[in-house]
């Protein structure tokens, strides 16, 4: 039955008749529900829930009211919006800086993990569809929680999808030449990325509570790291990947783990959160050593495979014959017999550390291909792309 006065809306459920077939008692209960439809001003008082349960058989009742605070849930949930505004703001921005280093540079596309990408990709797939939930089941605060839900969509469907795929197409050109064969792998990449996107989100949907799980999620750096190492890749700290993208995921995972007074009202897990940030912390480490020790420093020198020396002592007889063909650098276009005409890049400590060493022994740096740069030019430039600057050819890793 259904009341309305011009003040208050009194929902009454149907009357429901129990039996307790080893009492053999019959119950009543009866629901009321009701909301101040018409208040300006919301109060504790504004919603209720009436539960009354009575066997007039057995001589047995029980009656209760819950009140619902609907201040406190708003106060939170303009926290939680502002907060995660805030967080997916930085994320963009993060992700635009990539994307104009890469636009300026298409060689810096070759720097990222891919998987690293489309985890992050995924999970903030994940939070816009949350809060797309949110706001469709609360509707009283849909103008609350839609604004992260746009923001959080385009962050993934426009941005970070941008960005995958240029790293996936830079790392991929050696095939463009070739138009079917690249056609051929693109449409496989993009049918399993979206198996994945897919079967991922399913996976977080039913775990998302599960605190182990969370912690397993922390190691969203390692596939960057591996990349790194792998193809023994010289870069700077990769600032906005790590603190303006990666680090934000974390706060939102925390707020809902860490903070007591979330707006779920999940129960906080000191452990969990502690754990998830100590696995991030470790893995910032790890990427700041692979720009002052080398991408492969933790790795033994025995499980390494032989690397080509570039390195060759100014008096050495070949050099003097592949000087003779090259006699300025062609990167600085000063004499090779001079000075370097250009700084080096104090962004990259480690080439800075291997460039440091050599000068002691007065050496050049020479290509497989065979041509001569001042070590400070090749350097730099090895930064920036992988191949010989006179011939194009693609150099090994320094």
């Amino acid at each position: 039955m259904m009341v309305e006065s011009n003040t208050v809306t009194v929902y009454q459920e149907k009357m429901m008749q129990l039996t307790l077939y080893r009492t053999g008692c019959s119950m009543t209960m009866s629901v009321n529900i009701a909301y101040n439809k018409l208040s300006t001003k919301v109060s504790e008082n504004d919603i209720g829930l009436e539960l009354s349960l009575a066997s007039p058989d057995c001589n047995f009742a029980i009656s209760g009211k819950l009140s619902l605070d609907p201040t406190d849930l708003l106060r939170k949930a303009i926290n939680y919006t502002i907060m995660l505004v805030f967080v997916s703001l930085l994320k963009m921005y993060g992700i635009h800086s990539i994307l104009h280093e890469i636009s300026n540079n298409p060689s810096e596309a070759s720097k990222y993990s891919v998987y690293t990408l489309i985890l992050m990709l995924v999970w903030d797939a994940y939070f816009s569809i949350f809060h797309l939930f949110l706001s469709l089941n609360f509707t009283n605060l849909f103008h609350l929680f839609v604004l992260p839900f746009l923001i959080l969509f385009i962050l993934y469907s426009v941005f970070e999808t941008k960005l995958l795929i240029e790293v996936w197409r830079y790392q991929n050109h050696s095939f463009e030449t070739q138009p079917e064969e690249f056609r051929r792998k693109m449409i496989s990449f993009y049918m399993k990325f979206y198996l994945f996107m897919f079967l991922w989100l399913i996976i977080i949907s039913k775990l998302i509570l599960v605190n182990a799980f969370l912690v397993i999620n922390a190691f969203i750096l390692a596939p960057q790291i591996y990349h790194l190492a792998q193809n023994s890749i010289l870069t700077k700290f990769q600032t906005n990947l790590v603190f303006y993208s990666v680090v934000p995921t974390g706060l939102i995972l925390a707020y809902f783990r860490g903070c007591p007074n979330n707006l779920l009202e999940l129960s906080p897990s000191a452990w969990t959160v502690g754990s998830f940030f100590t696995i991030i912390l470790v893995q910032i480490l790890l990427l700041y050593l692979q720009t002052r020790r080398g991408p492969q420093f933790f790795i033994p020198a025995s499980f390494l495979p032989p690397k080509f020396n570039y390195f060759i002592q100014r008096k050495n007889a070949d050099l003097e014959q592949a000087m003779e063909t090259d006699n300025d650098c062609a990167i600085c276009m000063n004499s090779l017999r001079g000075d370097s005409g250009i700084d080096f890049d104090q962004t990259a400590p480690y080439m800075e550390m291997v460039l440091n060493v050599y000068a002691k022994e007065n050496c050049y740096m020479r290509t497989p291909c065979n041509h001569c740069y001042h070590p400070k030019c090749l350097i730099n430039w090895m930064a920036v792309k992988l191949e010989c600057p006179t011939c194009r050819k693609e150099l090994p890793p320094l």
